[in-house]
């Protein structure tokens, strides 16, 4: 995954589930969905989790994330700490920990992303055919 910008510009993600209302489990906004089998029920969930020790960007030697579920107005105390990204927070990255600043501006950032991925128990599934583990997902660049 990686952000190319003309200059450095502060900016979050924002994750977008493509599947919305397939995932497994509750009301977790950490979870997408896999989509639906053949018989409409539900495949699985998965995660799609950032790691600040798995991202560069520009000169910064470490970076950390923060998050807000203000659109921007408040930041939580940056960390190094990967956790999944959920779909009503907005998530960035600072060159420092413990600070509520939000992210710092950026021109040219990549890592990696992981993706972790649960499937429905096989009792649950329609398994008369091919089942097909479709989820989707957009990561949108907000520019702050």
């Amino acid at each position: 995954f990686s952000v190319s910008c003309d200059a450095p510009t502060p900016f979050a993600l924002l994750m977008h589930d493509n599947r919305f209302g397939t995932a497994t489990g509750g009301t977790d906004e950490t979870a997408y969905g896999l989509d639906l089998d053949n018989s409409r029920n539900k495949i699985g969930r998965y995660y799609l989790h950032i790691d600040p020790a798995d991202f560069t960007a520009d000169a910064y030697g470490t970076l950390y994330r923060t998050d807000s579920t203000s659109s921007g107005q408040a930041w939580s105390s940056s960390s190094a700490r990967q956790i999944p990204i959920a779909a009503n927070s907005l998530m960035g990255f600072p060159n420092s920990a413990g600070n509520t600043l939000g992210p710092i501006a950026l021109q040219h950032l990549a890592g990696t992303v992981r993706i972790k991925a649960y499937l429905a128990p096989t009792q649950a599934l329609d398994l008369r055919t091919v089942v097909r583990i479709n989820g989707s997902g957009t990561l949108e660049i907000i520019y702050l």
